[in-house]
């Protein structure tokens, strides 16, 4: 899990990107200009080459095809100066049609991986990472084998339906 929150991140630390949910949207536009607000992108075959170099053997054999990454990271005092909350965000999710695929608490982190099943090809992820005094929300399309990412982190799982 650690491995893959990281590969993530710095992927996401090196160009720009194109596609993004509404969620994804709303919630950088939310907070676009408020202090330590950081947003990050990267598509295409620079994506997939960053993640080959930057993960385990397990990690790639679990994501395939990944289209782009992108990420922002908000401080929880610009939650409260905009009077949201992260839970307020998790239903914004729902109605976007995200469905809540796996959950991990580590080290004061709760990390919960989301799904958007499209009628194309690849799918559309959110991973949301709610510690103490930071959220980061990571958005990615493609192909992730749940099963494999079972075998490899403490993760309880559900099912899209």
């Amino acid at each position: 899990m650690k491995t893959f929150i990281a590969s993530i991140i710095l992927t996401a630390l090196i160009s720009t990107s194109l596609a993004q949910s509404t969620s994804f949207t709303t919630f950088r536009e939310k907070f676009i200009g408020e202090e330590d607000v950081h947003h990050f992108s990267v598509n295409g075959f620079f994506t997939r080459m960053i993640l080959r170099m930057a993960t385990e053997d397990e990690f790639n054999k679990a994501v395939k095809e990944v289209k782009n990454i992108r990420l922002v990271t908000v401080p929880k005092a610009a939650f409260e100066k905009q009077k949201v909350t992260v839970d307020g965000f998790k239903h914004e999710l729902r109605k976007d049609a995200f469905e809540e695929l796996a959950h991990a608490k580590e080290h004061g982190k709760n990390i919960t991986l989301y799904i958007q099943s499209t009628l194309k090809h690849d799918n559309r992820y959110m991973v949301l990472i709610d510690e103490p005094y930071v959220v980061t929300l990571v958005e990615f399309r493609g192909k992730v084998d749940p099963d494999v990412l079972l075998k490899n982190g403490p993760l309880s799982f559900n099912k899209p339906q």
